[in-house]
């Protein structure tokens, strides 16, 4: 969220696209990058227990060359393990696939960076890509999360979604949990873990 001096929060669907189509997302994005290893580096200085961060990450930076490297140094910069940071990338990556990209995000997965596939279940994928990308988890896109209890297509896309996740191996998400109704499936779904409004919480 951008908090604007006069304009007041705003959220990441207004600023986001302006800043890719100036390209400003590129600087942007390895501010983020930077900005959130320096967070974990103070906090685990302070004893506190660290999970991964997570920070999206935008088709555009991932059409740098050099991006790799910024996630590299800044790791190196403040003294973390890979773990401790997770980059979220949306469906849309998969417009742009190639070889080049394939390897771009093994460098990235290579030094211990967590990936995962954000919006799963609104675009592009398939399991071609899901194959041949080294994805770690899969967020089940919150439109169908939160459809689960009156929709039974959005249902058994769930099902279907967590069959497949749990047959490839990678942990599951499942976002859009804000409230109570449907706070209960996440963990009965066997979900990694639940995201939303309210506080996220791990499911066993």
């Amino acid at each position: 969220r951008w908090h604007h001096p006069e304009r007041g929060r705003q959220s990441p669907g207004t600023f986001i696209p302006v800043a890719e189509q100036s390209q400003l997302i590129v600087p942007i994005g390895e501010w983020a990058i930077r900005e959130a290893c320096r967070c974990i580096h103070a906090w685990r200085a302070a004893g506190l227990d660290v999970v991964p961060v997570a920070v999206n990450v935008s088709l555009i930076q991932l059409a740098v060359g050099n991006f790799h490297e910024v996630v590299r140094d800044a790791l190196a910069t403040y003294d973390l393990p890979g773990w401790a940071l997770s980059l979220e990338i949306t469906e849309s990556v998969f417009e742009r696939a190639s070889q080049a990209l394939r390897d771009h995000l093994q460098a990235i997965h290579d030094l211990g960076v967590r990936l995962s596939l954000d919006d799963f279940g609104t675009g592009y994928s398939s399991l071609l890509y899901l194959k041949q990308y080294p994805f770690d988890e899969l967020k089940i896109d919150q439109g169908f999360v939160r459809a689960v209890r009156g929709d039974a297509y959005s249902r058994h896309v769930v099902q279907l979604v967590i069959g497949l996740g749990q047959s490839l191996g990678v942990d599951l998400i499942a976002e859009g949990i804000e409230d109570d109704p449907v706070r209960p499936l996440a963990p009965r779904s066997r979900c990694a873990a639940a995201a939303g409004a309210r506080s996220p919480w791990r499911c066993q």
